[in-house]
């Protein structure tokens, strides 16, 4: 018969698990800075998407009522940049876009509908081209700087004058 002196191991050291435990502090450490990085990524990406999609929206809104007028004017006039603009149908019908608390608010017989956040856009004006048949929409987008750069935009439409 022949007899084992080896020791069988049947537990782990106090070293062994303070090492583990060390790894895997350091692991989630990493995936935890991982993971906010991430999420402030998503919420730039998804601030960024909604600004577009009004800005879209807008874009839509504008040139379709420009495209159905008969005639433009400017309103509200300061710092040689027009802060209004108001749209007579060919029906007859007016509507109005106008600045009001710093959002752009589109007047229409239906009533106000705010088309634009003042929180999102800083400068906004109207202009009127080529013997005021051309009416453009400018907008500054302000943003953080640590999160997005400013963006301009600009939207034409032609009005559509009854077929002259």
């Amino acid at each position: 018969m022949v007899v084992s002196n080896s020791r069988s191991r049947i537990a782990f050291t106090l070293i062994e698990m303070v090492v583990v435990i060390a790894l895997l502090v350091v692991v989630m450490g990493v995936v935890g800075a991982i993971t906010i990085g991430l999420m402030r990524l998503s919420s730039v990406e998804s601030e960024l998407s909604n600004r577009n999609m009004e800005a879209v929206n807008l874009a839509g809104l504008f040139r379709r009522d420009v495209r159905a007028c008969k005639s433009a004017q400017l309103t509200k006039k300061t710092n040689l940049k027009s802060e209004g603009l108001k749209l007579t149908l060919l029906s007859g019908e007016e509507i109005s876009y106008a600045l009001e608390n710093g959002d752009l608010i589109r007047i229409s017989t239906q009533g106000k509908q705010r088309v634009l956040k003042g929180d999102l856009f800083g400068e906004v004006s109207f202009s009127l081209f080529n013997g005021d048949s051309v009416v453009e929409l400018y907008c500054l987008e302000k943003s953080s700087p640590e999160k997005l750069k400013n963006r301009d935009f600009s939207f034409r439409a032609a009005l559509n004058r009854g077929g002259r």
